[in-house]
């Protein structure tokens, strides 16, 4: 819509070729100096690629098989670190491993010992790891891809419930997809993935009873979208109702019917932290 610029207007109205992209994001500096701009792309390309035949499969509302469950779980662990806000928590802590590495001590002592290219070693790589653009950047980009072992079983270990939504109604999606609350952790509560404006997937208790493909009312669709927004930076959505922008901006909350569809969805005991 041309009436619709994104230095003036929110929402405003974007092509898939722009959306949610940012210019070298992965880029990173190696240690003799080259940027190089392709080797964490083609590590995430690789992965989405994994995970597109199972969300086609998603999409036309088909069961997945174990294998396919364990490859979706990999790849919602992808995109819940990979939002480039994550810098903002995990440089700080990067930092702080840093200075717990005794770099100077251990230049220091083989320099005595006389082992100097080995002393010069450290004290590159101390330079190294404190450059943002260089070792922190591919440290953010490494723990990016690399699986957790305890985020995968917690995620298997969730009935998996894939709610449609009603007609008439759509769920958006965010620049942080995956959804939870981050002050419990994922062993004790559920989170919910938008897979597509029309299914979002809910991992819920193992004794919650509803697994596979069920209708979401509309209330549902509201509560999940509502999660979404609150938790967001950046909505992606196919409308722009006026609810999206008021929910955004906290102008609204949870109607009594809505209340009782958060409930359904994530049960007493389970909920995450309104």
């Amino acid at each position: 819509d041309p009436g619709l610029h994104k230095e003036h207007n929110n929402p405003y109205r974007s092509g898939p070729n722009e959306t949610a992209r940012v210019k070298d994001l992965y880029a990173f500096t190696r240690s003799d100096g080259q940027r190089d701009f392709d080797s964490y792309e083609r590590r995430i390309a690789r992965e989405e690629d994994k995970a597109a035949p199972i969300l086609a499969k998603v999409c036309r509302r088909e069961e997945l098989a174990p294998e396919e469950r364990e490859a979706f779980a990999h790849f919602m662990q992808l995109m819940m670190k990979r939002p480039s806000e994550r810098a903002q928590s995990a440089l700080p802590i990067f930092q702080e491993a840093a200075d717990s590495i005794p770099f100077q001590r251990n230049a220091t002592r083989l320099a005595e010992l006389g082992e100097f290219a080995k002393a010069l070693e450290w004290l590159q790589a101390e330079e190294y790891l404190r450059t943002a653009e260089g070792g922190q950047k591919r440290l953010l980009n490494e723990t990016m891809l690399t699986p957790y072992d305890a985020v995968q079983s917690a995620l298997l270990g969730r009935d998996w419930t894939f709610h449609v939504a009603s007609p008439t109604t759509y769920f958006v999606t965010s620049n942080c997809p995956f959804g939870f609350d981050p002050s419990v952790g994922l062993s004790r509560f559920p989170f919910w993935f938008p897979v597509s404006s029309e299914i979002v997937l809910v991992g819920g208790p193992t004794d919650s009873g509803r697994r596979g493909y069920v209708t979401a009312s509309a209330d549902e669709v509201f509560v999940v979208n509502y999660l979404t927004i609150h938790q967001a930076e950046r909505v992606y959505s196919p409308g722009t109702e006026q609810w999206g922008l008021d929910t955004l901006e906290h102008r609204v909350g949870l109607t009594h019917e809505q209340g009782q569809a958060f409930v359904r969805l994530f049960p007493p005991n389970q909920n995450p932290s309104q």
